[in-house]
């Protein structure tokens, strides 16, 4: 195989490359919350079967990469010097199984984890998604995904805490069920584009 049959890169990262962004996001404020990592644990298990193995090392990996920056702008300069380097790894590598997409969505899963989507993170998923090609529109497509699926989640549990009888809610608990299905599968004909 010459030089000249190198396959082209397919947006795909390595499971460990596409944890580590995540971790990044969630120190991106400089503060890991409890609800982050509990995400993180949840997506972490999702994509690596042993990956409570894996889990202090790419954390570890992260924090030592970021370092003690003397300042909040060279600690974003950090971060973000990071995340290229992982990504140029990526499209050197080319055998990733985590579709770029698929780490938006988790990206943004993260954020809203602890309630607040802060401008930060918005910001650094901007730049993720730019780095990985991905048209700058998925994350704001990705976000109304997440938040319809959010309403329909809230009601569906109004509902089930309701003093109604299950029969009388029951049609709705099932036409809230369909629209979720096909929220979702919106999503995943997104990420499979």
């Amino acid at each position: 195989m010459g030089l000249f049959s190198i396959k082209p890169w397919d947006g795909t990262l390595r499971v460990e490359e596409a944890l580590m962004m995540i971790y990044c996001l969630m120190a991106v404020d400089g503060v890991v919350a409890k609800e982050e990592l509990e995400e993180f644990d949840i997506i972490g298990r999702e994509l690596i079967r042993d990956f409570d193995k894996y889990k202090d090392y790419i954390i570890k990996r992260c924090v030592d990469s970021l370092g003690k920056a003397s300042s909040y702008e060279k600690y974003q300069d950090n971060l973000r010097d990071f995340i290229r380097d992982l990504i140029v790894n990526a499209q050197m590598s080319n055998d990733g199984s985590v579709p770029g997409k698929m780490l938006i969505w988790n990206l943004i899963s993260v954020a809203y984890s602890e309630g607040d989507y802060g401008e930060e993170e918005r910001s650094l998923i901007s730049f993720i998604t730019c780095l990985l090609l991905i048209d700058k529109t998925v994350p704001e497509e990705m976000d109304c995904i997440f938040q319809a699926v959010r309403a329909i989640d809230k009601e569906v549990a109004w509902l089930k805490s309701s003093c109604k009888p299950f029969a009388v809610v029951e049609k709705h608990l099932n036409e809230l069920s369909n629209r979720r299905k096909a929220v979702m599968d919106g999503l995943w004909a997104l990420v499979q584009d």
